[in-house]
C-alpha cells in the first residue's frame, strides 16, 4: 500500500483528547498515592506506570485507530448471456439456437481465454432475461426461459452487483429484443453507462430475417375520459415477414362489434392508426381491436389488443390558475384561447413587483381575497382548481407552505400542474421541496442558460410518445399530425435540463441542441401521486399564434387540448397498475397498488387484489408495503389459466374500506419474447457508441475483443484496523499479568 495515514474511527476534538490524555496519568498517580497498605514510592510509581499503560491502551483501542492507504487492484469484467425465450429460436448459420451459439462462446474457451489475457481471472458470468443470475463458466443447467427481456434492469443490476468491485466492461451476448423499455430508456442507459466509465460489448445473435408475423401491438389512450367527449386511441400495427397489405380491422365496445375498417400494413414496419369514438355512457369501457390470423404467421395469438376506459360524468367547468412571475405577453396569447372555451374558466395571477399581485378573471370576492396576497397558502382555495400553471417563477417567490400545498395538490388531490417557461428549471430549484414533482432532472451549470443556443429559436421535434399522445392529436392522421407539429414557427428560448426522470414521458424535443443523454427535452409529463405533471422548458410559444395564418388553430388546439388532459383525468384515491396487457401462460404478474386518501395511510389498512380468472372464481392475492415507500404496495402471482382476467384492488381499513378501477389482461400461449424476433443489430450498436463500447457478430468476436477490451488499474482505500489486532490483547494481558506479580511480591494481594 502507498501514501498510507493514520486515522480514528471515533474523531474527538483535540481539547477533548488532550484532556483526557492529561486526566489519565493524574487520575492513576492519585489513586495509587494515597494508598490505606503502606507501599514503598518505588513500587507505587511502577504501579501506577503500568496501570496507565493499560488504560492508555484501552482509550485507543476506544478510538479504533485504523491504518488507511492505497492499493493497485485489476478491474473486473462482467459476461452477460440472455436466457430469454427468444434465445431457443434457431435462426443462426446452420439452423442453430441462438442459445446453442451463446454458450459455444463461452464453453469453447477461446473467447474466455482471450478475454483473461487482459482480465486474468478477475471475470464474473451471469445469466438475465430480466433480472440477473451469477453463474459459472460451464454454464451448467443454464436453459433459455425468461419471459421477457429488460436489458435496463439486467445491466444495471450487475453494476450494482460490482459496486464493490472495480467493474470496467461488460460483454453482453444477446440478439437485442428488449420488450420492456423505450428507445429513450435505453439510450440513457448508454449514456449512463458511458458516464461510470463502463462501456458496453454487444454479441448479437439471431437473423435480421423477418419471420412471418401480424401484430396489434398496442392500444393506447387516456384511463380516464368525460362522458359524451370524443375518445382518441393510437393503435400501433406492425408487420415484418409480408409485403404491403391491406386488412379488415374488427373494433369490440366490451365485446360488441361496433366497427370494422381497412388498415394498410407496411411491409416489416410498423405504423400508428388514430380512432376516434365517443363512448356509450359512463363506466369501465373495454375496447378491443382485432385483426385476421394468417395460416403462415409465426405468432398467432398477438393478432388483438385492447385497452380499458373509465368514462366519467362530465364536469361543470373546468378551473384553471395561471400564476406568472412577471407580466408577460405569452399570458394574454394564453387567455385569449382559454377564456373563450365555455368548458374552462381561467384566472391569472401575475406578479407585478415585491409583494404585488393581479388577478383577473375571478369567480367571486372570496376568491379576489384568496389571491390578493399572492399564491395561497391554504389547501382549501388551493382545491378550487383543476390545474395550476406555474410560469417562470423563482423559489424566493413561493415559500415552504405555499409549495407543501402546491406538492399536495398534485399528490393527494390529484391535480394538474404544468410548470413553464425556462426560469422553473435552472438549478436553484434543485433545493426546492417542489423538485419532487419534476418529472425532469435539471442541470447544474446555469451558464448553459445563457448561451446562445438556449436563447435562440428552436424547432421542436415529437418523439414517439408525444407522436402518439392526446395532446398533440390534430385531424387523426398520425404521419400528418407530425408533420403538421413539426412544420410550425420555431419557439423562442429554452431552458436545458439534464433528463427525464424514471417513469416521465418524453413528448417532445429539441431538433438539434442536445447534451450526453440525447437531445434537450422541450416537453415532459409524468403521473405524480394522484395527479399530474407537466414540463414545457420554452419561454414562449406565441409564435404559433403569431407567425401562422388567422385560419390556423394549432396554438389554441395545443393549449385546450393540454389543459384538457392536465385536469380531467384524475388518478384514483386507490390506484392499480400492471406492466402490460398480455402474458403467458405460468408467467408471473406483478401488481403495483398505491393509497392516495389520507385516512387509509396508516399501518391498520390492509391491501389486497381481487382478481377473477377465466373460470370465474375469485382469487385474493395480499399486497405488501413496496420498497418504494410512500403507502405503495405489491404483489404477484401466476396466471395458469387461458383467457381475460379482471383485478382490482381493495384497501380495507377500520374505518372504511375503498376500492380501485377494475383492469384486464388477457393471458395467451405464447411469450412476450416471440412478438419481436429478429435480431435488434441497430439497436444493440447504438448502445455501444452511446457507451463506447464495441459490437460483435458471433464469427467475429474470437481474435478481435483482446484488442478492444482496456483493463484498467484502479486505486482502491484500503483500510487496516490496528484497534482489532490481537496483540492489543496480549499487550493488555501482559501488563495485568506484570501488575499481578509485582502486587503477589510486594503482598499487595
Amino acid at each position: 500500500m502507498e501514501n498510507q495515514v493514520l486515522t480514528f474511527g471515533v474523531e474527538l476534538s483535540k481539547p477533548v483528547l488532550l484532556a483526557i490524555a492529561a486526566g489519565i496519568p493524574v487520575l492513576v498517580f492519585a489513586l495509587y498515592w494515597f494508598t490505606v497498605i503502606k507501599v514503598k514510592k518505588a513500587d507505587r510509581i511502577i504501579l501506577a506506570i503500568i496501570r496507565t499503560l493499560i488504560m492508555y491502551i484501552l482509550f485507543i483501542a476506544i478510538l479504533q485507530p485504523v491504518m488507511r492507504g492505497k492499493k493497485d487492484t485489476d478491474s473486473f469484467m462482467a459476461i452477460m448471456l440472455d436466457t430469454s425465450k427468444s434465445m431457443t429460436i434457431d435462426d443462426c448459420s446452420g439452423k442453430v439456437q441462438r442459445a446453442t451459439v451463446a454458450k459455444r462462446l463461452i464453453k469453447d474457451g477461446a473467447l474466455v481465454k482471450e478475454i483473461k489475457k487482459v482480465f486474468k481471472e478477475n471475470l464474473k458470468f451471469y445469466t438475465f432475461s430480466t433480472d440477473i443470475k451469477p453463474v459459472s463458466e460451464d454454464l451448467d443447467n443454464v436453459s433459455s426461459e425468461g419471459e421477457k427481456t429488460d436489458l435496463v434492469r439486467a445491466i444495471n443490476g450487475v453494476v450494482e452487483d460490482n459496486a464493490a468491485r472495480s467493474l470496467s466492461s461488460i460483454l453482453c451476448i444477446t440478439d437485442g429484443v428488449d420488450n420492456v423499455n423505450t428507445v429513450n430508456a435505453l439510450t440513457q442507459l448508454g449514456y449512463s453507462m458511458r458516464e461510470k466509465n463502463i462501456p458496453l460489448y454487444f454479441c448479437g445473435l439471431g437473423s435480421e430475417v423477418k419471420l412471418k408475423d401480424m401484430v396489434v401491438a398496442e392500444v393506447s389512450g387516456p384511463d380516464t375520459i368525460e362522458d359524451k367527449l370524443p375518445l382518441n386511441l393510437n393503435v400501433t400495427f406492425a408487420s415484418q415477414g409480408y409485403p404491403s397489405r391491406t386488412v379488415p380491422v374488427k373494433v369490440y365496445e366490451d365485446d360488441k362489434l361496433i366497427k370494422t375498417f381497412d388498415q394498410p400494413l407496411q411491409p416489416d414496419g410498423t405504423i400508428v392508426s388514430k380512432f376516434t369514438t365517443t363512448p356509450a355512457g359512463t363506466g369501465f369501457r373495454k375496447y378491443k381491436f382485432e385483426i385476421p390470423v394468417e395460416a403462415d404467421e409465426f405468432v398467432k395469438d398477438n393478432n388483438s389488443s385492447f385497452i380499458t376506459v373509465n368514462v366519467t360524468k362530465k364536469k361543470e367547468r373546468l378551473r384553471v390558475l395561471f400564476v406568472q412571475g412577471y407580466v408577460s405577453e405569452e399570458l394574454k396569447w394564453v387567455n385569449r384561447t382559454l377564456v373563450v372555451d365555455k368548458d374552462i374558466n381561467f384566472v391569472s395571477l401575475s406578479r407585478t413587483g415585491p409583494g404585488t399581485w393581479m388577478a383577473v378573471n375571478v369567480e367571486d370576492e372570496a376568491e379576489r381575497n384568496a389571491l390578493s396576497n399572492g399564491f395561497p397558502k391554504n389547501k382549501e382555495a388551493i382545491y378550487r382548481y383543476d390545474g395550476i400553471v406555474l410560469a417562470n417563477l423563482t423559489p424566493d417567490i413561493l415559500d415552504k407552505q405555499q409549495i407543501e400545498t402546491m406538492v399536495d395538490f398534485a399528490k393527494t388531490h390529484g391535480g394538474g400542474i404544468l410548470l413553464y417557461g425556462s426560469e422553473m428549471f435552472k438549478p436553484k430549484w434543485a433545493n426546492s421541496p417542489l423538485f419532487e414533482i419534476y418529472p425532469v432532472f435539471l442541470e447544474k451549470d446555469e451558464s448553459l442558460f445563457r448561451s446562445s443556443a438556449a436563447k435562440g429559436d428552436l424547432k421542436m421535434v415529437l418523439t414517439p410518445e408525444g407522436m402518439s399522445h392526446e395532446i398533440f392529436t390534430y385531424d387523426g392522421d398520425y404521419k400528418k399530425d407530425k408533420e403538421k407539429w413539426e412544420a410550425l414557427p420555431a419557439l423562442t428560448s429554452f431552458g436545458p435540463v439534464e433528463k427525464g426522470k424514471s417513469g416521465a414521458m418524453i413528448l417532445s424535443t429539441h431538433k438539434s441542441e442536445k447534451n450526453m443523454y440525447g437531445n434537450y427535452i422541450v416537453m415532459a409529463a409524468q403521473n405524480y401521486g394522484s395527479g399530474k405533471v407537466v414540463a414545457i422548458t420554452v419561454d414562449k410559444m406565441g409564435s404559433w399564434r403569431l407567425k401562422v395564418d388567422a385560419a390556423d388553430k394549432s396554438y389554441e388546439k395545443f393549449w385546450r387540448q393540454l389543459v384538457r388532459w392536465l385536469t380531467t383525468e384524475r388518478l384514483e384515491k386507490v390506484s392499480i397498475k400492471i406492466d402490460r396487457t398480455f402474458y403467458a401462460i405460468k408467467e408471473t404478474v406483478k401488481i403495483d397498488a398505491a393509497i392516495y386518501e389520507r385516512a387509509m395511510q396508516n399501518k391498520d389498512t390492509y391491501v389486497e387484489a381481487n382478481i377473477v380468472d377465466p373460470a370465474g372464481k375469485l382469487l385474493r392475492v395480499k399486497l405488501v408495503p413496496s420498497l418504494e415507500g410512500n403507502w405503495t404496495y405489491e404483489g404477484k402471482f401466476i396466471a395458469d389459466i387461458k383467457g381475460g382476467y379482471r383485478v382490482k384492488i381493495v384497501a380495507k381499513h377500520p374505518s372504511k374500506n375503498m376500492e380501485s378501477k377494475e383492469i384486464y389482461f388477457d393471458v395467451r400461449d405464447t411469450s412476450l419474447e416471440f412478438s419481436n424476433v429478429t435480431l435488434n443489430e441497430s439497436g444493440l450498436r447504438q448502445l455501444t457508441s452511446t457507451s463506447n463500447g464495441k459490437y460483435y457478430k458471433p464469427g467475429d468476436i474470437v481474435g478481435v475483443i483482446e484488442k478492444d477490451l482496456k483493463k484498467v488499474v484502479v486505486k482502491i482505500q484500503m483500510d487496516t484496523d490496528l484497534w482489532d489486532s490481537p496483540w492489543v490483547l496480549i499487550a493488555i494481558i501482559l501488563l495485568f499479568t506484570a501488575e499481578w506479580i509485582i502486587r503477589k511480591s510486594k503482598g499487595l494481594i
